[in-house]
């Protein structure tokens, strides 16, 4: 009800009269509506609802409303609610802004046709796991993006900074442009202005932090300090996260004094970014705790001794007394320590190689929890050769610790890669076992060698040859995953020989038709770049 009337069940001054909703309307009926009232006085037709027909006659306009079965007061309330329905629908239009110039800057060379059509079906979700792909192939060719889908990876580039980042770079003048007319783009363009720090919202002051740390660091910092105290711990919490990118000994001092905080978060959020840096205070009293714990003996065997009740000084510096988990309070302190410390410090302590510390704990009751946390310190300070002893540790357990695997996968070696994924190929009969440590290698990484992928495929075709596919459900997502890590020149290859004859075969068709069907569109995807920019 507006004014007196309403669409639909209509009344004014408790007559009641029915009316087509606006969604019956034809749009060449609403045009119609809207020039029957372009001349008629809206404000007389209420006026005259509101004194009376009695007072005041039917308005002649009206009339072209009435039905045949209606009295002037149903004419009158059909007039009104198609008056207010065309007053609704027809206000005036602000004027659209000018556009400013088009940036006449030196466009990059357009990528050929072939490729545009190939990038509109990675947009269109078919091969949208491609997209990383093919703008790394893109800006090797040294082709700029299409202005045609520049929208549509603008869109994508404004919720995702490493996206941004290809996108940004290939866009051209064109996309700098077009992303300053876009509220949302803009930032993609325009950096935040560090003066609105202290009025800003937390996504604004976020990516103001974000912004300062890329180009200058101690101004990031010094905003920081200035509202700290006033900031929520969510707040805190979330600026805490932007430092992660671009951490430095500058951030020490900052961090450090974030120690002090009364809340465990703060404190451990700082405890684990002053971890990832090395020669830092924290890290050598975080040593100097593990160091304290553990007692040698000849031949460099070792006792623990853990304190009776944790020390302020460990709860400060990120470590708290949990109780709660499996293992107890020791094994919680075990693990909390070593996921702080530099696994290269572990050498000096037990004065041996990755290897051997490894097999020492793995022979103690203290394995869970030591493997947790190394897992945890071998990723914070991305340490590939202790990611190499401890994949081959999981190997040779034959372990089904794959959350483990999981984590350090991306750090693993090309080299030990290949020794894990196909020594496990050749012991198991060319079948990877589900949860094993080469199926994590394969499941996380996509950079996967040319030997490993025909092997485990082969291996895959005999077990289908031999009606086993039942029992490989894990090769589902290895199919999946295999179709964009995978490198595509192998597609002749892997192609052939599939057992479409099994029993089990109409099991796997889809899988396999859609693997292949990636292997050759990303193979496609590839070779006209390549043949467009020779």
């Amino acid at each position: 009800m507006v004014d007196g009337t309403s669409v639909g069940g209509t009344s004014v001054g408790g007559l009641q009269c029915s009316l087509l909703p606006p969604t019956a309307y034809r749009p060449a009926t609403i045009c119609l509506l809207l020039l029957t009232f372009d001349g008629m006085n809206r404000q007389e037709l209420i006026e005259t609802a509101i004194l009376g027909l009695d007072r005041r006659g039917l308005p002649s306009a009206a009339t072209d409303y009435s039905l045949s079965h209606d009295d002037d007061a149903g004419a009158l309330l059909r007039a009104l609610a198609a008056a207010q329905f065309a007053h609704k629908a027809a206000y005036p239009l602000e004027d659209a802004p000018v556009l400013p110039p088009a940036d006449e800057g030196t466009p990059l060379p357009l990528c050929p046709a072939a490729s545009v059509k190939h990038l509109s079906l990675v947009l269109n979700g078919r091969y949208l796991p491609a997209l990383d792909e093919f703008l790394d192939a893109l800006a090797a060719s040294g082709f700029g993006l299409p202005p045609e889908i520049l929208p549509n990876l603008l869109h994508r580039a404004s919720k995702d900074d490493l996206l941004a980042k290809k996108v940004m770079a290939l866009a051209g003048s064109r996309g700098v442009w077009l992303a300053r007319q876009h509220p949302e783009w803009r930032p993609l363009v325009v950096p935040p202005d560090p003066d609105n720090w202290h009025i800003a919202a937390l996504d604004e002051r976020t990516a103001i932090l974000r912004y300062l740390r890329s180009v200058r660091p101690d101004e990031g910092i010094a905003l920081l300090r200035s509202t700290w105290h006033q900031d929520s711990v969510r707040e805190q919490q979330a600026l805490l996260r932007e430092m992660s990118e671009g951490l430095s000994l500058q951030d020490e001092p900052f961090l450090e004094a974030c120690l002090d905080s009364p809340r465990k978060e703060i404190r451990q959020a700082a405890s684990r970014l002053l971890s990832a840096l090395s020669g830092t205070a924290l890290s050598e009293r975080l040593f100097s705790y593990l160091q304290s714990i553990f007692h040698f003996k000849e031949n460099n065997q070792w006792e623990m001794h853990f304190p009776a009740d944790l020390p302020t000084a460990w709860q400060r510096d990120g470590i708290e007394s949990l109780s709660t988990v499996q293992g107890g309070v020791k094994a919680s302190l075990l693990r909390q320590l070593f996921a702080r410390i530099d696994p290269v410090r572990l050498e000096s302590l037990f004065s041996t190689t990755p290897e051997k510390i490894i097999m020492q704990f793995e022979k103690s009751d203290w394995s869970a929890p030591v493997f947790e946390g190394l897992t945890e310190g071998i990723t914070l300070c991305r340490n590939t050769r202790w990611a190499d002893a401890l994949a081959r540790h999981f190997n040779r357990k034959m372990t089904t610790e794959s959350q483990l695997a999981d984590k350090i996968a991306h750090l693993v070696s090309p080299a030990v890669f290949d020794e894990i994924v196909l020594n496990h190929l050749r012991d198991n009969g060319g079948l990877l076992e589900g949860g094993h440590v080469a199926v994590s290698l394969l499941l996380n990484r996509t950079d996967w060698s040319e030997p490993a992928a025909p092997e485990w495929i082969n291996g895959f075709k005999q077990a289908l040859y031999g009606h086993r596919g039942h029992a490989l459900t894990h090769y589902r997502r290895l199919l999946r995953e295999g179709a964009y890590h995978c490198p595509p020149h192998l597609f002749d290859v892997l192609q052939k020989d599939w057992p479409t004859q099994s029993d089990v075969w109409r099991h796997w068709e889809a899988e396999v038709g859609y693997f292949l069907q990636c292997l050759s569109f990303r193979r496609e995807m590839r070779a006209a770049l390549q043949r467009s920019n020779s």
